[in-house]
């Protein structure tokens, strides 16, 4: 991935977390510290590479919208949604080399889906 679209799928899912322009996105590791505004420190939001900021994300998707992050290969099951779009309830990715990669990728779909896909439901 790009860093480009690598800091802009870092920045869907902070605002999916509750970022706004005041607020810095919930579910951060504890201890986690930041000066100033959020958006210039995306380079630090570790999504993409560590559990302790990934796991809060599957956490949220999965008790806010009823849907899962499966293993082989990393799915969103979403069973629950309706979605004209997904065939078989499902959406994959196979884009990451590790189970974390994997998973953030798939997160980041799902996030794409959410907003763009989920009509009459408040955007993210």
């Amino acid at each position: 991935m790009e860093k480009q679209e690598l800091l802009k799928s870092k920045k869907s899912i902070a605002e999916f977390m509750g970022a706004s322009e005041d607020d810095y996105p919930k579910g951060l590791p504890n201890g986690t510290e930041f000066a100033g505004a959020w958006e210039k420190h995306l380079d630090n939001f570790n999504y993409d590479n560590k559990w302790a900021w990934i796991m809060p994300v599957v956490e949220k998707i999965a008790k806010d919208y009823g849907v899962r992050i499966t293993w082989m290969p990393t799915a969103i099951d979403a069973t629950y949604i309706d979605r004209p779009d997904v065939s078989e309830g499902e959406i994959t990715s196979m884009g990451g080399m590790t189970a974390i990669e994997n998973t953030f990728i798939a997160v980041v779909r799902f996030i794409e889906w959410y907003n763009t896909k989920s009509a009459g439901r408040k955007k993210v």
